[in-house]
């Protein structure tokens, strides 16, 4: 609290302080907290919102959005001065960049906005320019590096904005890459009856476990499989062997319990999901409304 009161002017502090439920002895409960290693110390996430800290400190909300802009900026520039200049990687990141595109796919999908299929295009294309080597993928642009190589799980992410993409265009080539890169990556990542995150020679030590637990992320395995329900739609086939270990059973999830939800999607996309047939020659407005369907909940052809 001393801190804020050097920073913030008694306005500013007394509005923050109701907004924060800001307390002498710190606002971070003793759960969150267990060791006391924050005691006297508060977070300054918002609890309620400005207009009901505003109506209890008689404060008309207009004002009050004044105030906590003002307030922000104060702190933003204290904790900029405190920290110092950190360093920073300015180069583009390939994961990033292949979520970005799926994000611009899924939001043509919703408005209809075609600037956000433009943007998915151009992006897509940009992406596959920096971050491709040939047939393999690395994390950052420039010459080809073993430190910098894609792990299976950009692959992954590779693979679906690329029949984002598809799916919003009906353009096949677009498919074409995506197919191409589960076929590398069956190449790379398949050892035996596993798919490994990282090539075997590029491992940093021997493990004969995959990681089926999705917490906050997609996973790698939901990731491919959700593409391998997506490309079989389309006729497009991955091997045997590598289809077989990113396609569970429904039996599989007996003897690993531990199964993520987007791996549970791919399930239903496979044997659930409507596919829409689109002719050649069907009118503009009817292959418009098939772009526009959406992304994970049916497959086009």
């Amino acid at each position: 609290m001393e801190d804020l009161e050097k920073i913030l002017s008694a306005e500013e502090l007394n509005l923050i302080t109701v907004m924060s439920d800001l307390r002498g002895l710190g606002n971070i409960p003793v759960e969150s907290d267990p060791s006391r290693e924050q005691f006297r110390r508060n977070s300054l996430a918002f609890k309620i919102p400005a207009e009901t800290a505003a109506a209890r400190i008689g404060l008309n909300l207009a004002a009050a959005k004044e105030v906590v802009e003002s307030a922000r900026k104060k702190l933003l520039k204290a904790r900029q001065v405190r920290l110092g200049d950190l360093p920073n990687d300015p180069r583009p990141h390939a994961a990033a960049t292949f979520r970005m595109i799926s994000a611009y796919s899924a939001a043509y999908t919703a408005t209809g906005d075609t600037e956000w299929r433009q943007k998915a295009i151009r992006t897509l294309d940009r992406a596959r320019e920096a971050f491709s080597r040939g047939p393999l993928l690395q994390n950052f642009p420039g010459p080809a590096d073993e430190l910098t190589s894609g792990r299976a799980f950009l692959y992954g992410l590779a693979i679906q904005s690329a029949l984002d993409v598809s799916d919003i265009t009906l353009d096949s080539h677009r498919a074409s890459w995506a197919e191409d890169l589960a076929t590398t990556a069956s190449e790379k990542f398949l050892s035996g009856d596993m798919l490994r995150e990282t090539a075997p020679g590029q491992s940093i030590f021997s493990s004969p476990l995959s990681d089926r637990a999705m917490l906050f992320d997609d996973s790698t395995v939901g990731l491919f499989s959700s593409a391998e329900a997506r490309l079989a739609a389309r006729g497009r086939r991955l091997s045997e062997a590598f289809a077989t270990t990113i396609v569970p059973t429904p039996t599989d999830a007996i003897a690993r319990p531990i199964v993520h939800s987007d791996q549970l999607i791919a399930g239903l996309i496979r044997e659930q999901a409507p596919r829409v047939l689109i002719s050649p020659d069907a009118p503009e407005a009817l292959k418009e409304a098939a772009c526009r369907l959406p992304l994970r909940l049916l497959t086009r052809r």
